[in-house]
């Protein structure tokens, strides 16, 4: 058996794990019919395009059947569009298809257009038209990419400027969901650079199954993974900017209720709480925030842990309690989470940061 055959072999058999994968992922999550749908047609072009390279490598079903070798190309271009549709529908569970603006089917109908009057299926010239694809695809998975990035990113901000914690959002799952397209993108690139003699495409297609069975074989673990809570603007606007002197009387008194009564210790408090602490409303706060101390809410919040965990650490009734009893106790819901926004407050671990302290304890302990 050729290396071609064999992980064209390997492929396909990924191939059906994803399809069991995604069945569970249908039958488990409530996903809107966008999100639905959009799943339902990557899996069957997952499949189709398999199938027909297995067909290609072992048998001589595409010499006979030449239109059936063509029909996988346009559900290959709308694959993006697809993934990008998925991921608007999780950002906002109100998107239904007479959101989905006309020119999203251009990438579709060119693969019809391929379809219907390119080349019959023959040994000659099934590479030149694989890397045609290729090409296309390429250009094609640019701007949908881009865009869903764009969703993720301002979700990450919006988030960001209302929650303290957004763990309970799921969004590493969609960063991660990007990463797997990212990768793909490079590999399209690389077949394109390599030419129509080197057959790339195959080496693609594993990463990318390796990449989405691992994720939605993870997944499975959190019944909520693949379902994003809608977040919401503030709903009113400031028609007068606060001047300077109010940022800075409402940036000292937010810093002073938050500390006094320790809010940020609430894992889940959000922005529309603490202006009700405050007795302002959530758009006015979010200015102060954003403006008066240059930040977001989630930073402040997790800013303020960093500080109360710091504080238990120095404290030595505290040792025998764990790094991870320490964050729990000062809002943090995540051990990943904690150990991030750790690291990037201080510029080093929290267990370094703690064998630090333990050191400064010892020296300066009285000798007796």
């Amino acid at each position: 058996m050729s290396l071609e055959a064999f992980f064209t072999l390997f492929n396909l058999f990924l191939t059906l794990v994803l399809v069991v994968l995604l069945t569970f992922v249908l039958l488990k999550s409530q996903h809107n019919e966008v999100a639905k749908i959009s799943l339902i047609l990557l899996m069957f072009s997952r499949v189709l395009l398999q199938l027909l390279l297995y067909l290609k490598a072992f048998t001589d079903f595409l010499i006979h059947w030449s239109m059936f070798y063509r029909s996988s190309f346009p559900l290959q271009l709308l694959n993006p569009v697809l993934v990008y549709f998925y991921i608007v529908s999780l950002c906002d569970p109100e998107f239904r298809f007479k959101n989905i603006r006309w020119y999203h089917s251009i990438p579709f109908l060119i693969g019809v257009v391929w379809y219907l009057r390119g080349r019959p299926y023959s040994p000659e010239n099934i590479e030149i038209d694989l890397y045609f694809r290729t090409l296309t695809s390429f250009f094609v998975m640019i701007p949908y990419l881009w865009g869903s990035f764009t969703i993720v990113k301002n979700v990450t901000s919006l988030a960001e400027d209302q929650r303290s914690s957004l763990v309970e959002l799921h969004l590493p799952w969609l960063k991660f969901l990007l990463i797997i397209c990212y990768l793909t993108l490079g590999l399209t690139f690389l077949d394109i650079i390599a030419g129509p003699q080197i057959n790339f495409y195959i080496f693609r297609g594993i990463i990318t199954n390796l990449g989405l069975i691992g994720l939605i074989y993870f997944g499975l673990q959190s019944s909520e993974l693949f379902k994003i809570r809608k977040l919401s603007l503030p709903a009113e606007k400031d028609v007068v900017p606060p001047n300077p002197e109010e940022l800075k009387k409402l940036s000292e008194k937010l810093q002073k209720i938050l500390r006094e009564r320790k809010l940020y210790l609430r894992p889940q408090i959000r922005l529309s709480e603490v202006a009700e602490e405050m007795g302002i409303k959530s758009y006015k706060l979010s200015e102060v925030i954003s403006q008066g101390l240059q930040t977001n809410f989630y930073n402040l919040m997790n800013d303020l842990r960093v500080e109360h965990v710091i504080q238990l650490m120095r404290d030595p009734t505290k040792n025998h309690i764990s790094l991870l009893g320490l964050s729990l106790d000062s809002g943090f819901n995540s051990k990943s989470v904690f150990n991030e926004y750790f690291r990037k407050k201080t510029g080093t671990t929290p267990s370094l940061f703690r064998a630090e302290i333990s050191k400064e304890s010892e020296l300066t302990k009285p000798d007796v």
